[in-house]
């Protein structure tokens, strides 16, 4: 199925694809654990019960998250001086910033995908325990 999904007043379209997919799961052992503590320098950082622990780094996100709050402070500096609230700049400083983020997601969560994988092939880890 595809599903098109209009953005920001008709500006652009998202085009989805969906489809089923079966899942197999695999034997496991409930005694193994893995778990990730969601930080800011470091996106997450995780330790399994077994074996090492690895860190996804966040810092990139969090420079350009940075980068962007100063140029958007900036803009609506310029935008209230001229009595206006919204304009093109700001809707393309938005949406760059909006791709930026999701495609920094979509990363990280294909190596998560990736990574769990692994470990659950590896050593049928069951419990996936998130930290705040």
């Amino acid at each position: 199925m595809v599903r098109i999904i209009p953005k920001y007043n008709g500006d652009y379209f998202e085009i989805e694809f969906v489809y089923d997919q079966e899942i197999t799961v695999p034997e496991l052992d409930y005694n193994h654990y893995l778990s990730l503590d969601i930080g800011l320098d470091n996106f997450a950082t995780a330790v399994s019960s077994r074996e090492t622990a690895f860190i996804l780094e966040g810092r990139g996100i969090k420079s350009y998250n940075c980068w962007w709050n100063k140029r958007k402070a900036k803009l609506q500096s310029t935008y209230d001086k001229q009595g206006i609230k919204w304009g093109k700049q700001m809707r393309i400083l938005q949406i760059k910033r909006y791709n930026v983020f999701r495609n920094f997601i979509a990363h990280i969560l294909c190596s998560l995908k990736a990574i769990f994988y692994n470990y659950n092939t590896k050593y049928n880890i069951f419990h996936i325990n998130f930290i705040k």
